[in-house]
């Protein structure tokens, strides 16, 4: 095996960039229609940040941390996710 084998993203580069700005588009219309409090600061370092979407005082919170690490990808591209816990009575946080 050579380092290249192990580099999905190069393998499927069209499928990801696909998948990516659909992402990017169904995020940016879930904060058009939610009320997402964004970038609010739960640490010292400048991606400590995190979006929430507050169901109401007494709602359980699932946290989502996004799969991209420090290397690629923000939590704003992940808010569409939002959707069903909310409609099932569950905060949503994506974090940074």
């Amino acid at each position: 095996m050579r380092d290249e084998d192990y580099d999905n993203r190069a393998a499927f580069a069209k499928s990801a960039q696909d998948f990516y700005a659909e992402s990017s588009r169904r995020s940016l219309a879930s904060f058009e229609a939610n009320d997402f409090k964004r970038d609010l600061v739960y640490g010292a370092r400048p991606r400590n940040r995190l979006d929430f979407l507050l169901v109401d005082a007494d709602a359980p919170t699932l946290f989502f941390i996004h799969g991209g690490y420090w290397q690629a990808l923000d939590k704003g591209d992940f808010s569409y996710l939002a959707a069903p816990f909310v409609e099932a009575g569950v905060a949503f946080a994506s974090l940074n």
